[in-house]
């Protein structure tokens, strides 16, 4: 187990928030980041390797396991059952990651496809494995985000080192 250097939110309506994931929270792995995107493969008659045409619509996805610490029997089954019944279902939403001392990034279109709640056998304590599988659209850093509304953050300069002295010369 690791310790998390993630906080993650899923933000969805217009005032709710589900906190997944605490900074500190124990996790089994580091959190994996993919990305994929729909693509045309095809192979020539007699070619030796395929070829491929990228068709856009990317998406991102997550899986992750927490491992949280419950005071008894009780209370760590009462727990598989709440935090079951409290996932929101039918939801698209955003999803907040806040990475402690560094940047917070958000991923757009978000939907928890599923989350599992078990209790953590073998284990000294009552502990459960909670683990969470999402997906959804694009990552942009949350610091893009307020500069100029309604324009997308990739049309945005971000580097402002990148321009040159013309500008003082015009």
């Amino acid at each position: 187990m690791i310790p998390s250097i993630y906080q993650i939110d899923f933000l969805y309506g217009t005032a709710s928030a589900l906190r997944l994931l605490n900074v500190g929270d124990a996790m089994l792995a580091d959190l994996p980041l993919k990305a994929d995107q729909a693509a045309d493969r095809y192979a020539p008659i007699h070619a030796p390797w395929s070829e491929s045409v990228a068709k856009g619509g990317a998406s991102t996805a997550l899986d992750w396991a927490v491992v949280r610490d419950h005071a008894s029997h009780a209370a760590l089954h009462g727990y598989c059952f709440s935090h079951t019944a409290a996932m929101p279902s039918g939801i698209t939403g955003t999803l907040r990651i806040t990475i402690a001392g560094g940047d917070t990034w958000q991923i757009a279109d978000v939907t928890i496809l599923s989350t599992s709640t078990i209790p953590r056998v073998p284990s000294n304590t009552y502990e459960t494995v909670t683990s969470y599988t999402v997906t959804g659209g694009k990552i942009y850093p949350v610091t893009a985000i307020p500069l100029y509304p309604g324009i997308p953050w990739d049309f945005i300069l971000q580097n402002w080192d990148a321009l040159t002295g013309n500008w003082e010369t015009l």
